[in-house]
């Protein structure tokens, strides 16, 4: 036979007084067994209201509570949460209190400056969120005490801290990580540059990079692609190309050549000069911050000789009295005379 059950209370008898519909149920608590009469006017129609709780008695038989007493002129309503039963008194106002089933016995009323007060029905945060939670589980809205204000305000400061820490630990990290970058980036452009050769027989000349490092490097960057990097040196040289970032930031390959490592047999009849840059220098073009080669001893008639690629942005010359170097393409297009960011 299947029990009968209201509000997950199990029904073990119904019956009726001169005015009201009286069930009486059994309510299992953590220390006891408690008995609930949940009762309904005899003036409501079946189909119309609920079964409230009227009266509850202890293990014992014991009358601990009851509605009358309460004297509060709204709707008290008996509802399972979080694994306990609470008795739930609503007003016009939405929520007004509650209190745990199981501390019945243990509840005593006190008067405060703001008016009546129960102590000994749990932790004020404890209650707090139960009667949040309750709340929400109805579908109204809750009337919070003045200690209850006070506790959502330490609540609020206190996930406003947490919050700030949160967001602190955030940007920390977010600066480690763009520290560690930085840091990378410049041991990369601090390698020996490395020649390869084109299939023509032209020198291109370059900082040595793998495919997961070459995007992480400034834009105008020559990059020598290689296969590894390691203290030994580069191995596996492949190919040599100018970084360019898009306005979206994306990186791009310009002026992409592959290369080998060694001089094809049909020897070029370029000028033989060492040419290789003296430093790497940072510069400011067009509101962007490019790696731009330094040739002092050559100009740019040498450099386009010896098979340099003319869309190549290259330092040459020595620095003039205000520290500013001639930049130019080796093409022939001047972009004019700058001072480094670093010097």
């Amino acid at each position: 036979m299947t029990e009968k059950t209201l509000y997950g209370m199990v029904v073990y008898s119904d019956y009726d007084s001169a005015t009201h519909h009286i069930r009486k149920c059994r309510l299992p608590a953590e220390e006891e067994v408690f008995t609930v009469d949940l009762i309904k006017s005899k003036k409501l129609p079946k189909d119309k209201g609920d079964f409230v709780p009227g009266r509850i008695f202890d293990e014992s038989g014991a009358l601990i509570w009851k509605f009358q007493d309460e004297k509060f002129p709204g709707l008290c309503k008996i509802i399972p949460y979080a694994d306990e039963y609470f008795l739930c008194f609503i007003g016009s106002k939405g929520l007004e209190y509650i209190i745990p089933v199981n501390r019945l016995k243990k509840i005593r009323r006190v008067r405060t400056p703001y008016g009546k007060s129960i102590t000994g029905a749990g932790s004020l945060s404890s209650l707090l969120r139960a009667k949040i939670g309750i709340a929400g589980k109805l579908g109204i809205s809750y009337r919070a005490s003045n200690t209850e204000k006070q506790l959502s305000e330490i609540w609020r400061k206190e996930a406003k801290q947490r919050r700030e820490k949160e967001e602190a630990e955030i940007r920390r990290k977010k600066e480690e990580a763009r520290k560690a970058r930085e840091k990378r980036v410049r041991e990369i452009l601090s390698r020996p540059r490395i020649v390869g050769w084109t299939s023509a027989g032209q020198r291109r000349c370059g900082v040595p990079a793998t495919e997961d490092e070459w995007r992480s490097l400034p834009k105008g960057t020559l990059v020598i692609l290689v296969t590894s990097y390691n203290e030994g040196g580069a191995e596996g040289i492949r190919e040599a190309f100018i970084i360019h970032k898009s306005m979206g930031g994306r990186c791009e390959k310009k002026n992409l050549t592959e290369l080998s490592a060694t001089e094809p047999i049909a020897q070029s009849q370029h000028n033989d000069a060492d040419i290789e840059a003296s430093e790497e220098l940072l510069f400011e073009i067009d509101g962007e911050v490019v790696a731009v080669p330094h040739f002092p001893n050559n100009g740019v008639r040498v450099l386009r000789e010896n098979g340099f690629d003319s869309e190549i942005l290259v330092a040459v010359g020595k620095p003039d009295e205000k520290g500013r170097l001639t930049l130019t393409k080796v093409g022939g297009e001047t972009i004019g005379l700058r001072t480094p960011l670093v010097s």
